[in-house]
């Protein structure tokens, strides 16, 4: 068969095999380029040893650990005298003296009305010359009496009548001689003044103020001596000894030194705790009925210390992280003590050999992997202070304060 320009033309079985030819190619080239292709990671799959994570490790430390006892209690005065009137019915005239004053023994800090006691006092004095002339004529008639007596002109009835005058009238001579001595006592207790050395911490008086016998005019600090009553809990208190030093925080933010004085033998029935007191010196800003609080030094003993960072929170326990065979994380249970600075004490779960994760445990699980990098392996210890452990005021343990560290779940 021909076409009409002259060319030959094609047949259909022809063109059919043509076109598979050009199919089969097509699927050839698609099937090569498939099977050079790389597979597509899965979930599943293991991470590449590239993914894991660059740690350092430290070794734990052994180091002298001085503890710390926070307690809190009021500053009070050392002995509080309370200062009266020895005399009632009087009126006050003068006060010489007032709060925050510093008063010496025997000074002169009030003063009474005197005026109607030395009135009394004149008439007794009246009374005592009277006394005296009758005393003294009674014992010239006593002398007579008994001359007469020895020469037999006098009656013995006579001579006992003389006798019993004359020790009457000395009877009367001693009676007002005391009333005198009584005036002047009362005189000398107008005028109020210092049993001791100190400062006035309040004064409950004013001129013009009748007083009795039991009105307080004054209350004194004796010596101007301050201490501290800290409130201890019994097994706190076991650990204090009389002469610790004691470090105070003022509420300036200043560091008092002070020592235990006394140690009370009994309990509070209601609190529980035990008072301890401790001297301390005098301060503008300690002052009787403030509140501070104070940490009480103890003996040091030896202690294994870890990296506050190296420890993680998880289900109620504390652990450590150290790399396993194969830079694989393994956790190492811990009990934790007290925290001083950025170092913990461990009390129990590690052994001094063992070398730990330094930091970055929150972001670490068991079985994670991990790439160590060289390190000194030690803690840094600060030259310029000794670690102490110190129990927090609000009774807050080490394990509390890991919690409050965040943990990825």
């Amino acid at each position: 068969m021909s076409l009409s320009d002259g060319s030959p033309a094609t047949s259909p079985p022809t063109l059919t095999r043509a076109l598979t030819g050009a199919v089969a190619l097509l699927v050839l080239a698609c099937s090569s380029a498939c099977h050079d292709a790389p597979a597509a990671p899965t979930d599943n799959s293991p991470p590449s040893p590239s993914t894991a994570l660059t740690v350092s490790l430290v070794a734990p430390a052994t180091r002298s650990w001085s503890d710390r006892l926070t307690a809190t209690g009021n500053i009070e005065a050392w002995q509080m005298m309370s200062i009266g009137a020895e005399v009632s019915g009087l009126r006050v005239v003068e006060v010489l003296a007032d709060v925050g004053d510093r008063v010496h023994k025997g000074q002169l800090i009030a003063r009474l009305d005197d005026s109607a006691a030395r009135v009394d006092l004149s008439i007794q004095q009246a009374a005592l010359a009277e006394a005296q002339a009758a005393s003294a004529q009674s014992e010239v008639s006593l002398r007579r009496a008994k001359r007469l007596s020895g020469m037999q002109v006098l009656s013995q009835q006579d001579l006992l009548q003389a006798q019993t005058n004359a020790k009457a009238d000395a009877a009367k001579l001693a009676m007002a001689e005391a009333q005198i001595a009584a005036l002047q006592l009362k005189i000398r207790n107008t005028r109020v003044v210092a049993p001791d050395d100190g400062i006035v911490a309040a004064r409950s008086t004013s001129v013009g103020a009748l007083v009795d016998g039991s009105t307080e005019l004054y209350k004194l600090i004796r010596n101007g001596r301050i201490e501290w009553r800290a409130q201890l809990r019994p097994e706190q208190q076991a650990r204090v000894e009389i002469g610790q030093k004691v470090q105070l925080r003022d509420p300036l933010g200043h560091l008092i030194e002070g020592r235990v004085r006394q140690i009370a033998p009994t309990a509070d029935d209601v609190s529980r705790t035990s008072l301890v007191y401790v001297d301390v010196p005098p301060s503008r800003s300690l002052e009787p009925g403030v509140l501070v609080s104070g940490e009480f030094q103890l003996p040091e003993r030896t202690a294994l210390v870890v990296p506050y960072g190296s420890l993680v929170l998880r289900d109620g326990f504390i652990y450590v992280m150290t790399p396993g065979p194969g830079g694989l994380v393994r956790p190492i249970k811990v009990r934790a003590g007290e925290q001083r600075g950025q170092d913990i004490e461990i009390v129990a779960g590690l052994s001094p050999h063992e070398r730990i994760i330094a930091r970055g445990v929150e972001f670490l699980h068991p079985g994670d992997r991990v790439k160590v990098i060289q390190g000194d392996g030690r803690i840094p210890m600060n030259a310029n202070s000794t670690p102490t452990a110190s129990t927090p005021a609000d009774g807050s343990t080490a394990a509390d304060q890991v919690a409050m560290r965040v943990t990825p779940p």
